[in-house]
């Protein structure tokens, strides 16, 4: 039995039903903001907090002015950085690894520019794309009022969003933005033609006049007209991986929606949303602390419950250095494949005006062939490279757009005040290094071209130095980093009173297993017409190596059900035809009574054929399966646990 059918309201009580025992529960939802989440200190990571830091501000005059005496970031760029070929990762993790580590990005942190502010940095000399001479525009960083002069001291920064992993980048961190995207109706979210994101429109339709009162999201350079899809986070259109991720718990959302409303047909609209919007954070909780962190030699000790003492606000360090390592990870374009593994007419995408902030791309080919393409192609190496057209963007020809993600990375942390490198190695208690072999673990080259531009280490900018260390063992990372990232990641779990595994006012231990052992590949499954995919979507695999459920014989109708037995509601039946057939599949209980009749169309070869049992209130038991056309019948056994 699904635990979505275990669980009813009764006025403002929660009745949670298992093995025979009533538990009577309080429900309790997040607040939008992430206030109230720790009840001795409401505030605490939610919107417009301040960002800590590990080490000391890093400025100038000690209050905001950017340190002058280091490398032009653009020589930095062009001399460590420059990569004309793809360098794949070593340990074939797939590009879901940089685009999740994205969606988390924006799920918990959000610093703004401002435009207000904008300086320049010069172009060098022998600079192999931008005019010698010219200048490269960088906007600087909001930062809060009540700091950044000699009385408040040095520049401080606020979250835009809440610190803890809740879906907010879904679901949106203020009122007004989360209750446009409601549609009040069945708890579930608004959408627009193809089961998309609504769009900034009058109707939330493209074709529809742009709706000035929509929500403001982050638009192209030089586009402020664009139409963009609209969702909890301003900055989700920015790429197709991004857009893709967030569709399909979008989706989720409105799936459990729908299991909750035929479960419990008396739970108001609140209800709905509030109980779907606590399963999706669950699940992305699940997937980034068990099966992402660890595709990235990140291991936390093992959870021992939430600790009100623990403080989840989100560091400048891992804010600005520590997680926004997407750059070094991306290739120069974005493989889209077919369910068959077959390039799509288009081919790939190439990185460009098309693929940055351009929504339409993804809309016109559909979500599935980028999941399908991001399972497949092999991320690239974890160092100090990057793709060359991540570095050299001039959008429209227009000279004011010029722009390199890499020099604004690096620019980006001394405009944040970031401490260096080796200051941050001794405020996590780490000794200091004294020469740049020592940092990159014996790499001459890259030690060769550091020491080039910088004085000494102590000089070295904390990005450039995380991507340059040396790599711990079974991880892509180095130490430094790796301290960065599991430290803020144990006190977002530890310090957050609403992580699932704390949150039993709602989740039975049942639930718990189950949201254990859902993947992000059973997201992608359940919401999209993708059936071949391999289980651990964070390593890479070619479509002809994925196991694709059991082998069958090249006979008429051969058949077989997986997963069997099966826990999470969902099956694919696969089916061998020799020719085209029209053929009928049904359900039976095991007294033989007929319970699903479903009338399929096959295809000469494998036909793979995803259903949800839950839609037609299939529980735990014994199934039989049975697939008949005009000459031939079979029958198959399964399991439902």
């Amino acid at each position: 039995m699904s635990f979505l059918s275990r669980i009813i309201f009764v006025g403002s009580i929660l009745i949670t039903i298992f093995c025979g025992t009533n538990i009577a529960l309080a429900q309790e939802s997040r607040s939008i903001d992430g206030t109230r989440n720790n009840l001795s200190n409401l505030s605490l990571g939610s919107v417009g907090q301040q960002y800590s830091r590990i080490a000391a501000a890093n400025y100038a005059d000690g209050i905001g002015e950017i340190q002058s005496d280091l490398p032009n970031p653009r020589e930095v760029s062009n001399i460590l950085f420059d990569q004309e070929s793809s360098i794949e990762d070593q340990n074939n993790l797939s590009d879901f690894n940089w685009s999740f580590g994205q969606f988390i990005c924006h799920d918990i942190d959000h610093v703004e520019y401002n435009t207000d502010e904008q300086i320049e940095f010069s172009v060098p000399e022998a600079d192999n794309f931008f005019d010698v001479g010219s200048t490269l525009p960088y906007n600087r960083r909001f930062y809060d009022p009540n700091s950044g002069n000699a009385q408040l001291g040095p520049r401080q920064y606020q979250n835009l969003t809440t610190a803890f992993i809740d879906g907010s980048g879904i679901y949106g961190a203020d009122e007004q933005r989360a209750s446009w995207l409601r549609t009040f109706e069945g708890g579930k979210l608004k959408t627009s033609d193809g089961n998309y994101m609504p769009w900034n429109t009058e109707s939330g339709e493209y074709n529809s006049l742009k709706d000035i009162n929509a929500p403001m999201m982050k638009h192209q350079p030089g586009e402020s007209n664009q139409k963009l899809f609209v969702a909890g986070d301003t900055r989700v259109n920015k790429n197709p991986a991004i857009i893709a991720l967030h569709t399909v718990f979008l989706r989720e959302h409105n799936r459990l929606c729908d299991e909750l409303a035929d479960a419990n047909p008396n739970w108001s609209d609140e209800r709905l949303y509030q109980r779907a919007r606590k399963m999706v954070g669950a699940y992305i909780q699940k997937i980034t602390f068990m099966d992402w962190l660890p595709s990235l030699g990140i291991l936390l000790e093992d959870y021992t419950g939430y600790n009100p003492s623990i403080d989840p606000t989100i560091s400048n360090e891992f804010s600005a250095a520590g997680i926004v390592f997407e750059n070094t990870l991306m290739g120069a374009e974005m493989l889209r494949l077919d369910n068959s593994g077959n390039l799509i007419p288009k081919g790939g995408l190439q990185i460009g005006e098309d693929y940055y902030y351009e929504p339409t791309t993804l809309f016109l080919d559909g979500i599935d062939c980028y999941l399908k393409g991001m399972s497949t192609q092999v991320q690239q190496q974890f160092d100090t490279k990057a793709s060359t057209v991540l570095r050299n963007f001039d959008f429209s020809d227009d000279s004011t757009l010029a722009y390199d993600l890499v020099a604004d990375r690096i620019y980006s942390g001394r405009d944040r005040g970031l401490p260096s490198y080796n200051e941050v190695r001794r405020n996590l208690g780490l000794p200091s290094f004294s020469t740049f072999s020592n940092l990159t673990g014996g790499n001459s080259d890259v030690a060769d071209k550091l020491e080039a531009m910088y004085t000494s280490v102590d000089q070295l900018d904390l990005w450039v130095g995380l991507l340059a260390e040396k790599k711990l063992t079974n991880s892509i990372m180095g130490e430094v980093i790796s301290n960065i990232i599991e430290d803020q990641m144990r006190n977002l779990r530890d310090g957050d009173r609403f992580y699932y595994r704390n949150d039993t006012q709602v989740f039975s231990l049942y639930d718990i297993q189950e949201i254990e052992n859902t993947t992000l590949h059973d997201i992608i499954a359940r919401n999209t017409n993708i059936t071949i995919m391999q289980d651990n979507v964070f390593s890479a695999a070619d479509h002809k190596d994925i196991a694709n459920g059991p082998s069958l014989t090249a006979i008429h109708l051969e058949a077989a059900i997986y997963p069997n037995p099966t826990s999470n509601g969902w099956i694919t039946l696969k089916l061998h035809s020799d020719f085209q057939v029209d053929c009928v599949f049904t359900i039976l209980d095991i007294l033989g009574r007929p319970l699903v009749t479903e009338q399929l169309e096959l295809r000469s070869g494998d036909n793979f054929i995803k259903m949800n049992l839950n839609l037609h209130k299939i529980t735990r038991g014994y199934y039989l399966g049975n697939i008949e056309s005009n000459n031939y019948s079979n029958t198959i056994t399964f399991i439902v646990e």
